[in-house]
């Protein structure tokens, strides 16, 4: 048996209150999902963007990836991380440069655009590596690849993450290694270094029963995960060709999470259009992948926060939004599943089915369904 955990990173469909439109509301404009969305809408979509069923709100006190995923695993964070608007104390500038032998430069807050420029000389010239503070919990180490290796750089903002647990514990969010190419970053191979999870997350505990976990980078950076299995993906479509290929070369019982981040990056670039074909994407693959999947198999659509549209790259555009809450057996089946509060009910799914076979909300006000065409579209429509 297989569980699979689809997390559409800033997938929000639902404003709970002050009537004011969704994400999914701010992608779709006029367009009628039952005849762009087919697949997912016979997961039940629709009920989800109307607030009626199908639908998760998260409790954590701040909105964000880490906080959702988190969440869902059954870690939830009570206390807010703190920027560091403060320069970071001189010890830890003196212990990098005695442990690498680079000087460390920087030390302001500001955001990459603005800060990478103006120490691209200096850098450049000398080596020294770029350290700034960013607005919403974070710390960056940036380097050109011309002049820093990618791997060195991971280990140096490694060292920059343990150092400042020391100092903070747990209080500020993510250490960023940003690799440079020709002074732009390259994305694709950025590392996120996030503060320690205290609690044992539902993942330990599958795992601890015999299961095999599979889980993207994301995932795994998100949830300090190193052991199992973790996969490089670059975009949506590195996760689809895992899905529909390599991970039918086991026979174990596995837990498979993906984070699909290509809707979320062009939402916070502003870029409506390329989101709805990335919504577009995904629904024509789930079509394509329910057809072969194997009778015991779990699938679990959802995602961890709503975005402001174009509000850029910082944590402020994250909103708190209802997100999904969708489940699919096949291409056979829709799950009507009750509203939930807190994310967590996604871990004490997938830990049912880990411990019995099946997720609790069939005893619990839930039902599985016929698919798609047993669901008459105009009743799905907003």
């Amino acid at each position: 048996m297989t569980v699979f955990l689809l997390i559409v990173d800033g997938l929000g469909v639902y404003q709970d209150g002050g009537g004011l439109p969704s994400t999914l509301s701010r992608v779709l404009g006029h367009t009628r999902i039952e005849q762009a969305l087919p697949n997912l809408c016979s997961c039940g979509l629709p009920i989800a963007y109307r607030g009626q069923r199908n639908l998760m709100f998260q409790e954590s006190v701040s909105v964000g990836s880490v906080e959702g995923h988190r969440e869902m695993f059954g870690v939830t964070t009570w206390t807010a991380y703190v920027a560091p608007d403060e320069p970071l104390p001189g010890d830890v500038f003196r212990h990098l440069a005695s442990r690498w032998g680079r000087e460390f430069i920087g030390n302001i807050q500001g955001r990459g655009n603005d800060v990478i420029p103006s120490y691209m000389k200096a850098h450049k010239e000398t080596g020294a590596i770029i350290v700034y503070r960013g607005y919403d919990s974070t710390v960056v180490v940036a380097g050109d690849r011309s002049v820093v290796e990618t791997p060195l750089l991971y280990e140096m903002a490694r060292d920059v993450r343990q150092r400042l647990d020391a100092l903070y514990p747990l209080r500020i969010k993510k250490v960023i290694a940003k690799p440079l190419e020709g002074g732009s970053p390259v994305e694709a191979l950025r590392r996120d270094f996030i503060a320690g999870i205290d609690p044992e997350s539902v993942l330990h505990r599958v795992v601890n029963r015999g299961w095999h976990a599979v889980l993207n980078r994301k995932i795994a950076e998100i949830l300090c995960w190193e052991s199992g299995e973790i996969i490089e993906t670059r975009a949506d479509e590195d996760c689809y060709q895992y899905l529909l290929h390599a991970h039918r070369c086991t026979n174990r019982d596995t837990v498979v999470c993906m984070n699909l981040e290509d809707f979320d990056r062009y939402a916070h670039a502003g870029d409506s259009e390329e989101c709805w074909h990335c919504l577009v994407n995904f629904d024509s693959f789930l079509g394509r992948w329910r057809r072969e999947l194997a009778a015991p198999d779990w699938v679990f659509v959802t995602a961890d926060h709503g975005v402001r549209i174009g509000g850029g790259d910082l944590g402020s555009a994250h909103v708190r939004e209802g997100v999904p809450l969708l489940c699919t057996r096949g291409e056979s089946t829709f799950t009507d599943i009750p509203v939930h509060r807190g994310f967590g009910i996604i871990g004490r799914f997938v830990q049912d089915i880990v411990t019995t076979g099946a997720p609790h909300f069939l005893s619990a006000g839930g039902s599985i369904q016929p698919p798609a065409g047993g669901i008459d579209p105009a009743t799905l429509s907003t």
